[in-house]
């Protein structure tokens, strides 16, 4: 078995206007749209769009009912590796979509990226490999732990309990 790319698949809650950001101001041509998905690609890569705009779960009492609510757009993210990182961060950033705490930047772990976020809050990370030296240090431990402190504290939020102050506190010290 071989396996041999990954397509990000992206929640939008406007069809429309995420086809607009993809294609309009990122540059992705149109491959394939409906009503509620999209197929756009940039080069060698593809990225899809998926409409995720049922509001029936702000009436009812179960939230998760369809799989499409409009609440999942916003909380996904996707990495695209290109070549000419300056470039495209220059061309991006007049337009005024570049994440706030995604700013050009060398990362511990090789790489030289920014982000940016789509109309519905989705991350859109670009990035580039960096031929430079790699600092030493716990970046990637950092990262890690942080991401499993986010992930507990999505699943006491999902769970409706309140979050315990240490567990935060905890969180807070590893960053």
């Amino acid at each position: 078995m071989i396996m041999k790319s990954a397509v990000p698949t992206l929640p939008v809650t406007n069809m429309a206007e995420g086809v607009d950001f993809y294609h309009g101001t990122l540059g992705f041509e149109i491959k394939h749209q409906e009503t509620d998905y999209a197929v756009l690609s940039c080069d060698r890569v593809s990225l899809h769009l998926w409409a995720a705009s049922d509001e029936s779960w702000r009436k009812g009492e179960r939230v998760v009912v369809s799989g499409v609510e409009s609440f999942i757009a916003g909380t996904h993210s996707c990495r695209i590796e290109v070549e000419g990182i300056e470039e495209i961060h220059q061309d991006l950033q007049p337009k005024g979509i570049i994440h706030p705490n995604g700013q050009l930047a060398n990362k511990p772990w090789g790489t030289r990226e920014f982000a940016v976020l789509d109309p519905c809050g989705n991350l859109v990370t670009f990035f580039e490999k960096n031929e430079q030296p790699r600092p030493k240090g716990r970046g990637i431990r950092r990262v890690r732990v942080v991401y499993h402190h986010v992930v507990l504290c999505m699943l006491y939020a999902a769970s409706g309990e309140e979050l315990n102050p240490k567990l935060i506190k905890f969180a807070g010290n590893q960053v």
